[in-house]
C-alpha cells in the first residue's frame, strides 16, 4: 500500500522554501549525486519486477519461447500485461493460484505508479533541503512554476523504501514461478504457494471481498 508518510509535498515540508524545477542547463540530479544514484536504483529495481513477471508469463505459456516474450513486451502498459497473464492463468491454474497471482499483479500496479513518477516527472532541488530531491508532475507546470503543493520531496528513506518494496515484489513474483513449475502430483499447498499466502500484503488482498476490477492499485 502507499505509505501516507512518503513523499510529502513541499508545501508541508517547507512552505516557504525556494526551489528550482526542470531548469534547462542546470540539472538537478548532479547536485544530489547520492540521491540520484538511489533514484536510478529505484527505477532499476522495477525492471527486476518486470523481468520476473515476464518469466512467469513465459512459464504459463509452457516454457521459453521468444515469440511469447515478444508478444508480452510489445504491450504498452502494465495493465495490458496483467490482463494477458491473468487470461492465460485462468486456463491453467487453480482458483487459489489465480487469486495469489492477481494479488501480485495488483501490488505491481501500485508499485508501477511510484516508478512512473520517477521516470516521467520533472526533477528539481531546493537549497533549503540539501538532503532531498524534488519531483513535480509536468502537467502541473504549465506556468513553469508549479505550486509547492504539487512538488514532492523525496528523501533517502523514500528511495530506499521504493527499492525494498520492488525487491520484495520481485521475490514474490519469483516465488510464483515456483508455483507454476509445481509437478502435477504435488498438492496445492506446495511450499511457494504457502509462502506467498503468508505474505502480509498478499494476505490482505486475499481477505478482501471480490472486486469487479482486480487490477485497481491499492490505495
Amino acid at each position: 500500500m502507499d505509505d501516507p508518510d512518503m513523499p510529502q509535498p513541499l508545501s508541508r515540508v517547507r512552505s516557504n522554501a525556494s526551489y528550482s524545477i526542470g531548469a534547462h542547463g542546470w540539472p538537478a540530479l548532479p547536485k544530489r549525486p547520492e540521491l540520484a544514484a538511489l533514484a536510478m536504483e529505484a527505477i532499476a529495481s522495477w525492471s527486476n519486477v518486470e523481468a520476473e513477471l515476464l518469466a512467469a508469463y513465459i512459464q504459463l505459456m509452457g516454457g521459453k519461447d521468444d515469440r511469447a516474450a515478444i508478444a508480452y513486451l510489445s504491450l504498452d502498459t502494465q495493465n495490458a500485461k496483467s490482463r494477458i497473464i491473468t487470461a492465460v492463468a485462468d486456463a491453467v491454474l487453480s482458483e487459489l493460484e489465480c487469486k495469489v497471482l492477481n494479488a501480485i499483479l495488483r501490488i505491481a500496479k501500485t508499485h508501477q505508479r511510484k516508478r512512473d513518477k520517477l521516470a516521467h516527472w520533472v526533477w528539481g532541488i531546493s537549497d533549503d533541503l540539501p538532503d532531498a530531491l524534488l519531483l513535480a508532475n509536468p502537467k502541473k507546470m504549465h506556468s513553469g512554476f508549479p505550486d509547492r503543493s504539487d512538488i514532492f520531496v523525496y528523501t533517502k528513506r523514500d528511495f530506499e523504501e521504493i527499492i525494498a518494496d520492488n525487491n520484495r515484489l520481485a521475490f514474490m513474483a519469483g516465488c510464483f514461478i515456483g508455483v507454476i513449475r509445481r509437478p502435477p502430483d504435488v498438492r496445492e499447498s506446495f511450499q511457494p504457494l504457502e509462502t506467498l499466502c503468508r505474505a502480509p500484503e498478499i494476505r490482505e488482498i486475499l481477505d478482501l471481498p471480490d472486486s469487479p476490477n482486480q487490477f485497481q492499485p491499492l490505495k
